[in-house]
């Protein structure tokens, strides 16, 4: 059974990982889908979508998501030419005529309200809030099944990560004054070394308190 939770408030990446491993069960899975910005953005270009911070090449993504998660599969999301070409053309157009507001040097401020002013420009209405919801029953002549997910898929305009929260459960050892110096065995303190470096154990020292 799958349950999913929306993670509000978290400012940055990290922060909204951590949140996520934070609400999954041990051995959890958190699935990410995300556009792939190899296709939406030119080298170092922001995003041109007002809502997005920052847009993830596959590898990047994986290397943000493996600080906090373990990455179990790395795969894309495409579809076949009739479907995915609207999406292509649109990409290759609207990053280039949004690339003055989306230079890496462009304060975010600036790219907001620039992006907001080619909204109302273009017809399609003033600043909307984040949390402002649309739907509509709209037929595009295809259905989900035309998307294909795997490691080499036609025309891959989007990322999806599997990462998975650690089912394992770090052991705590308590030790109270090993051993003596100059006897040959280890004391404390290199006794919670070795555990912590060799068998990657937590360790409470209740004698030094450390």
């Amino acid at each position: 059974m799958l349950s999913f939770q929306v993670i509000e408030h978290v400012e940055d990446d990290v922060g909204y990982l951590q949140e996520a491993r934070r609400v999954l069960r041990p051995g959890g899975v958190l699935i990410l889908i995300t556009p792939d910005r190899r296709h939406r953005l030119l080298p170092g270009q922001k995003p041109w979508n007002r809502w997005h911070l920052r847009e993830y090449s596959l590898e990047r993504l994986a290397h943000t998501v493996s600080r906090v998660l373990s990455v179990e599969s790395r795969m894309r999301m495409g579809a076949p030419d009739e479907v995915a070409s609207h999406e292509i053309r649109r990409y290759r157009k609207t990053k280039w005529l949004t690339l003055p507001l989306t230079l890496p040097f462009m304060p975010e401020f600036l790219r907001r309200r620039g992006l907001d002013a080619m909204h109302r420009i273009k017809g399609m209405g003033g600043p909307v809030k984040a949390e402002t919801s649309v739907s509509a029953d709209v037929d595009f002549g295809f259905g989900e099944d035309v998307f294909v997910i795997g490691e080499d898929v036609p025309n891959p305009l989007n990322i999806v990560l599997v990462a998975r929260k650690s089912a394992w459960v770090m052991p705590v050892v308590h030790v109270a004054g090993t051993g003596l110096r100059g006897s040959g065995y280890p004391n404390a303190t290199e006794t919670i070394r070795l555990l912590r470096d060799r068998l990657g154990v937590e360790v409470r020292d209740r004698a030094l308190a450390s």
